[in-house]
């Protein structure tokens, strides 16, 4: 060490303990501060080129040219950044939300109506023709025809049956039943399951033929009935036993179907 009494120390000749200027002191700080505002910048820039390279690589390894200003209307944007159109409407595309049977409209429910079924003309199978009674008169008998409805829903019988007369060879005997409207009124008849309506066959007494000044008649037995439904082709037989006349001098008479049963 040396002694403070030797003298003064060389470096204080040398300005080595006197501080610097303020001047330089200013300058050096201002240079420092500049070159880290540098580094900063050339830092961010790399970093931002980093960010830019990998979302560009996440998106598919490029960068789409140019984003549109405005998504076409129906347009959702997606983790990728790419829009997925949505249809919807009569496109007939498949809809972002499907229908299911709940979202259908359904109409109130009601119970539902039955409608009786409509009333058809009566066939022949639907049918039975039988005789029912028969009431004698002053030079006529009266002979109830009956038509039975055996099927199982109601149908319908109008006008006059027809009726004609057979002996035991199944040949016919005298003119047929003449059809007489002034009786019964021509109506539409219904018969249910089961019932019946009625016609009335009007037959003359042959035997009042017989007197002095009356017509001729011819008369010749009958064993059968050939009976015709109203408006029907088909026909069946009926055993009967009686005169007819074979002119037209007492031609047995046929009145209209009704309902009930020959008075």
């Amino acid at each position: 060490m040396r002694d403070s009494h030797d003298g003064p120390d060389p470096r204080m000749d040398l300005g080595y303990n006197d501080p610097p200027p303020p001047s330089d002191l200013a300058a050096k700080a201002r240079r420092k501060g500049t070159a880290m505002r540098r580094r900063r910048r050339v830092a961010a820039g790399a970093g931002g080129a980093l960010i830019v390279a990998a979302v560009a690589w996440g998106v598919s390894g490029t960068l789409p040219d140019r984003e549109p200003a405005v998504r076409p209307t129906g347009e959702r944007p997606t983790p990728t950044g790419r829009p997925v159109p949505t249809t919807s409407g009569p496109t007939g595309s498949l809809s972002s939300s499907p229908t299911t049977s709940s979202d259908k409209t359904s109409s109130p429910s009601s119970t539902p109506t039955t409608s009786a079924p409509a009333t058809t003309t009566c066939t022949f199978t639907d049918l039975k023709v039988s005789l029912g009674s028969s009431q004698g008169g002053a030079g006529h008998t009266d002979v109830e025809l009956l038509f039975t409805n055996t099927g199982s829903r109601p149908c319908t019988l109008r006008g006059t049956p027809g009726v004609s007369f057979l002996d035991a060879s199944g040949t016919h005997v005298g003119p047929s039943a003449a059809r007489d409207l002034t009786a019964n009124p021509l109506v539409t008849v219904t018969l249910a399951a089961g019932s019946h309506v009625y016609s009335v066959l009007h037959t003359t007494n042959t035997g009042v033929y017989g007197d002095p000044g009356s017509p001729p008649c011819s008369s010749q037995q009958a064993t059968h009935l050939r009976v015709y439904p109203p408006g029907l082709r088909e026909s069946a037989q009926l055993p009967y036993q009686g005169d007819v006349c074979t002119t037209d001098t007492g031609r047995s008479e046929v009145r209209p179907v009704a309902k009930g049963r020959m008075p």
